[in-house]
């Protein structure tokens, strides 16, 4: 069944973002100890019965297995277990897949950050004695998804759903940061790829 409100959770090693979209309004945005994550979501839940919980789960990457993913992969295992047990619609997405779905819905916003990314990256690369960002043609790598990080989601994030930037110093007015725009991100993607 598909609902158009979607709790959204980014699981970290000891705090989550959670974010509650209803029909593309943010009702609510926290960071939330994981020992208290459960019970957020069953008080969001009582509001919207009928809410899907879109988790943000690992996957297999070529990275150092660090304590803090094994203890997100812990947390992700207990609090799918307690969401079944109470009957909720859960369902999980990469963040690859947010990332991809990023770059290909906002290549104005994507393009030209990852380029000057990649310019960056490459010359500090050189400078560093390591191999830079050129391809074989002595070119610059063309900009891809594997680029797009946390804060080119946020700008995409913001001008899907019209959120305004406040002034410097300033929260925004929905109270999103670090990982509740994740979870929001991963909210707004399912969203997007289930509209009938």
């Amino acid at each position: 069944m598909i609902t158009d409100t979607i709790i959204g959770v980014d699981p970290g090693s000891t705090i989550s973002g959670l974010c509650l979209l209803k029909n593309n309004q943010i009702l609510s945005a926290s960071n939330t100890p994981n020992g208290d994550v459960f019970d957020k979501i069953k008080e969001l839940l009582c509001g919207s019965p009928e809410a899907t919980i879109v988790i943000e789960d690992i996957f297999p990457y070529s990275v150092r297995l660090k304590p803090e993913v094994i203890a997100t992969c812990k947390f992700i295992g207990e609090l799918s277990y307690r969401l079944n047990e109470i009957g909720a619609a859960i369902r999980y997405v990469a963040r690859n897949s947010v990332k991809k779905w990023v770059f290909d819905t906002f290549p104005e916003i994507c393009i030209t950050r990852i380029d000057e990314k990649i310019a960056r990256l490459h010359a500090w690369k050189v400078k560093n004695g390591k191999r830079g960002y050129e391809t074989k043609t002595g070119e610059l790598r063309a900009a891809s998804f594997a680029f797009v990080d946390d804060r080119i989601v946020i700008a995409a994030i913001k001008v899907l759903l019209a959120i305004p930037t406040p002034k410097p110093g300033k929260s925004n007015s929905y109270g999103l940061k670090s990982h509740s725009w994740q979870a929001l991100a991963a909210a707004a993607y399912y969203q997007r790829q289930n509209q009938a």
